[in-house]
């Protein structure tokens, strides 16, 4: 889906689940309120801010892939169990 506008991202997102959703870094900058209200409904997508101006498809497809690599080692890293040895000061 793409939206022409953050106040129809917002909405659409309020209607669906996005895995990945990519933020146009000038929209971010020139309307933060409204940017902050999208980003409040990204759920669970994966965050990716480019600058649209410069970026070309390849750059964006590149940043995406590591985008979605970097979320599923992180959610696949196994949890580091916490040493009985050790103390939190």
């Amino acid at each position: 889906m793409i939206a022409e506008n953050l106040a129809r991202a917002t909405t659409q997102l309020r209607a669906q689940c996005c895995r990945v959703v990519v933020l146009d870094q000038y929209l971010l900058e020139a309307q933060p309120e409204q940017a902050a209200a999208m980003i409040d409904h990204l759920g669970t997508a994966i965050p990716v801010h480019v600058n649209l101006a410069i970026s070309g498809l390849e750059r964006l497809v590149r940043d995406i892939r590591m985008a979605v690599e970097r979320r599923q080692r992180k959610n696949c890293a196994p949890a580091r169990p916490r040493s009985a040895n050790c103390s939190v000061n």
